[in-house]
């Protein structure tokens, strides 16, 4: 089985996400958001080229977050995702390299 591996810049943009979900939405959507991405995590170990990854280049793939809204119950479930996780993998790693909204000009953050 594959190792989900979360790099330091993923590590930084998971808890400011978290924090500004708390603040703007509180505490329990933070904790819907949480398991939500991590549900993400869970489904990209198991299928980093599932329905929805994008390949960018460089081995690096870009995963909108709504498409692993709909594995959560409905009572958990975040209605409007708005991050994508840029990722890469192989047979051994999925390596989580970054968690950015969408309304954030990718090209540039992806340089």
């Amino acid at each position: 089985m594959r190792q989900i591996v979360v790099a330091p810049q993923a590590r930084r943009d998971f808890k400011s996400l978290l924090a500004h979900s708390r603040v703007r939405f509180g505490p329990e959507r933070e904790q819907r958001y949480r398991a939500l991405c991590v549900r993400a995590f869970v489904d990209l170990r198991d299928a980093p080229d599932r329905r929805g990854a994008k390949a960018i280049g460089d081995g690096r793939y870009l995963y909108p977050l709504r498409f692993s809204r709909n594995a959560m119950a409905g009572s958990d479930r975040v209605a409007r995702p708005r991050h994508v996780i840029v990722y890469r993998f192989d047979d051994a790693q999925l390596q989580i390299l970054a968690l950015l909204h969408e309304a954030m000009d990718l090209p540039t953050r992806l340089r």
